[in-house]
């Protein structure tokens, strides 16, 4: 079964995890997750910091950071990427591979997407809670990023239970 051979809803869902593994991926190698000032191009070219680099107007350096609140937010951000990927690559094997078109594997692939919402929901509340300055670009995108995972989720939970024969 190719994805042209799937459900409306299920090649959406797999639109939505692409989009949010795409979102996340980019909220999380770009520094911009808190700005000096809350203006969107200001926050771009003045100071900010992310979650593995801190940049000033002209140089960009390692975040120092070492609380223990910025590391657990770092595992989780990383986390939700790689249960994105690793969902993306299960949903990918199960549409292509007959062998692996078993319940195991769609609802691993279910549970991944949810996995990398909770993740990311995670970083991003633990992030939001101790983080000093104005919440920016990046932070936002991880939260795109963890919505459209959490969508692709629970779609293909209803995609899976509305074709259960009664």
């Amino acid at each position: 079964m190719a994805i042209m051979d799937t459900t409306k809803i299920f090649k959406i869902s797999i639109g939505c995890a692409l989009a949010g593994c795409i979102f996340h991926l980019v909220g999380l190698a770009t520094p911009i997750w808190t700005s000096q000032w809350s203006d969107l191009l200001l926050s771009l070219t003045g100071p900010h910091s992310g979650l593995f680099t801190k940049c000033g107007i002209f140089f960009c350096e390692p975040n120092p950071q070492t609380e223990s609140w910025f590391k657990a937010t770092q595992a989780f951000a990383i986390l939700g990427v790689l249960a994105g990927f690793a969902s993306l690559v299960v949903t990918v094997l199960y549409l292509q591979y007959e062998k692996l078109k078993t319940d195991i594997m769609y609802k691993a692939a279910v549970g991944g997407h949810i996995a990398a919402a909770v993740f990311i929901f995670l970083a991003v509340v633990i992030y939001g809670a101790k983080a000093i300055g104005n919440l920016a670009l990046s932070f936002g995108l991880s939260i795109v990023g963890m919505l459209f995972h959490a969508v692709a989720g629970i779609l293909m939970g209803i995609d899976k239970f509305k074709t259960i024969p009664q």
